[in-house]
């Protein structure tokens, strides 16, 4: 019977597996799905392996238990850029679905930036839904800079920069 090369080490130190022809310096070439697996065989049942899976030309970075017939996803970077942590299907840019909790590491301030760096005179939102509907929003408006809160279908609060409202 013949041999099938499984790991390729080339002349210019680049490591190939599943390829006899590495471009770059570690690679792993195979069909879908493609995974790296980190194991710590110290831990309890199901949750010892975690996993970078190249599928669809979606990569997702998860936990597979000790089968390996399971991956449960826990971030999401689509093929045309978005990022999801908590949904395999982000529809934008960076989505977030769970709790998020923003908090700080030593005696500094936190910030959460929403910055339009492309156009002065746009909006920029915080918005609340609920079950898909929305529900209210904090924003500013543009270059008027005058912040505003609304709830529901109501008129918004609305706070100028000169510190008056409307």
């Amino acid at each position: 019977s013949g041999s099938v090369d499984r790991m390729t080490f080339d002349t210019a130190g680049n490591v190939g597996i599943g390829t006899t022809t590495p471009q770059t310096d570690f690679i792993v070439e195979g069909t879908t799905p493609v995974d790296i697996a980190i194991r710590d065989n110290s831990q309890s049942a199901n949750i010892k392996t975690y996993a970078l899976r190249n599928q669809s030309g979606n990569l997702t970075i998860g936990r597979v238990n000790d089968a390996y017939s399971t991956l449960t996803p826990y971030m999401t970077v689509q093929n045309g850029g978005n990022i999801g942590i908590g949904t395999t299907t982000p529809s934008a840019k960076f989505v977030v679905s769970g709790n998020t909790l923003f908090t700080q590491e030593s005696n500094t301030d936190t910030y959460v930036d929403i910055d339009n760096s492309t156009s002065f005179n746009r909006e920029q939102q915080i918005r609340f839904f609920e079950v898909g509907t929305a529900r209210g929003y904090i924003g500013l408006k543009g270059a008027t800079n005058g912040l505003y809160i609304n709830s529901g279908n109501s008129q918004p609060l609305i706070i100028n920069a000169d510190s008056s409202s409307g």
